[in-house]
């Protein structure tokens, strides 16, 4: 018999630096002693088990046991796919999705998951539901901030991206949810009540009435697809008025610097809202005076705290004049737009008050005037609870995505 005495210089060598002898628990050999052949067998590698009691290798894949994430199951060649540390062959969650098989039907994808979005336009189950996905939708992420917490107020969104506004279809289509949700479009509707103010090719306004904490929370906006309206002002606002007969005179009084000469009526035409609207004007013929206005009040009762106002407004254009459309709350100024003939626009003011009546005034204001008549229009009028400031809103259209069920 052979007695190797290079084997036993180098094991001995290898207990005081096992870094240099194939990593804790394993030992390298490399035998320089003649073989039986009389070969020598230096640069031939081989292992085996370490004399070392303190390593415990159950699997003999030569990774120690109070190291190796699978002690049962040999993982020295295993891939690590999502890098977690655990081999594949051992890891029950291989694509790091945060869903496991059975639910998981593609563990080697981590966008193929219960929790992911089905596409449209191709054959994968991306949601594991069994069921390829053929009717496509849209979920917009909305980030509002708020400096305080708001309960059960409202919102403004105003949505402008070319983009958006494609995939957009019918604004009747439009659901707002704090969560997602897998049916945005079920009956009864279930999200936060919404109106929609305004929709064109060139963009969409809406409101919203909210709950939510002070910070920066998001709200959810589905679109596009065929859907009945649920805009509905009046679950959105405290009050709402349209101006829609003559009965919405009852609670308003006319207020002028110069009441001989201001009306107030319903007027007929063609407006961007229902075709009646609210309109004080100021008729006036004479030497040229400044500084007059019309204007139509009433008396609100308001919890203390900050309310928004939203309304449509408009005033005639003036040659050699300024007429202005003004909101106005307690006598102070809270909104003013400049005259510019043409359909009635959207606008919103802020207030912040006491508890108690407040009396609200809207109407005209003109700098100068000489002679003719110079009206205000004013229509759908709405108001609610808000934040002061107002929240901020952030419409990122990079955040839209296309679900597919």
């Amino acid at each position: 018999m052979t007695f190797r005495w290079g084997w036993l210089f180098i094991a001995v060598a290898c207990a005081g630096a096992l870094s240099a002898c194939g990593g804790r628990g394993r030992r390298r050999i490399v035998d320089a002693s003649p073989g039986v052949d009389g070969a020598s067998d230096a640069g031939v590698d081989a292992f085996t088990p370490t004399p070392d009691a303190s390593c415990r290798d159950r699997d003999g894949d030569g990774i120690c046991d109070d190291v190796d994430a699978c002690p049962t199951i040999p993982s020295a060649t295993s891939g690590d796919l999502d890098a977690d540390g655990v081999p594949d062959i051992c890891d029950p969650d291989v694509d790091g999705d945060g869903a496991y098989p059975p639910a998981d039907c593609d563990d080697l994808d981590a966008n193929i998951g219960p929790e992911a979005l089905e596409r449209c336009g191709n054959s994968v189950d991306e949601n594991c539901d069994g069921t390829i996905g053929t009717e496509a939708y849209y979920r917009l992420p909305v980030e509002i901030s708020l400096p305080e917490d708001l309960t059960d107020g409202i919102v403004h969104i105003a949505i402008d991206d070319p983009g958006v506004l494609a995939h957009l279809g019918s604004p009747d289509s439009l659901r707002a949810y704090p969560v997602q949700v897998d049916d945005p479009w079920q009956v009864p509707y279930t999200g936060w009540p919404l109106y929609i103010e305004q929709a064109s090719d060139t963009g969409v306004a809406l409101w919203l009435r909210v709950t939510l904490p002070m910070g920066s929370s998001t709200v959810h906006l589905y679109y596009g697809r065929d859907a009945a309206p649920v805009s509905a002002a009046r679950a959105v606002f405290d009050a709402f008025e349209t101006f829609d007969d003559d009965s919405a005179l009852a609670d308003w009084t006319l207020q002028s610097n110069r009441m001989s000469s201001a009306s107030q009526l319903m007027d007929e035409g063609t407006f961007l809202s229902p075709p009646r609207s609210l309109r004080a004007q100021l008729s006036y013929r004479g030497s040229c005076l400044s500084n007059l206005y019309a204007q139509s009040a009433k008396t609100l009762t308001l919890d203390a705290g900050s309310w928004m106002f939203a309304y449509f407004a408009q005033a005639n254009s003036c040659s050699g004049c300024t007429i202005s459309h003004r909101i106005l709350m307690d006598g102070a100024v809270i909104g003013t737009h400049a005259g510019a003939g043409g359909a009635l626009v959207p606008r919103r003011a802020q207030a912040t008050v006491t508890a108690g009546d407040h009396t609200l005034a809207l109407g005209m204001y003109t700098t100068t005037i000489c002679s003719g008549g110079f009206p205000a229009w004013t229509d759908d009028l709405g108001y609610g609870r808000s934040t002061d400031p107002e929240p901020s809103v952030v419409v990122d259209a990079s955040r839209e995505e296309e679900v597919c069920r």
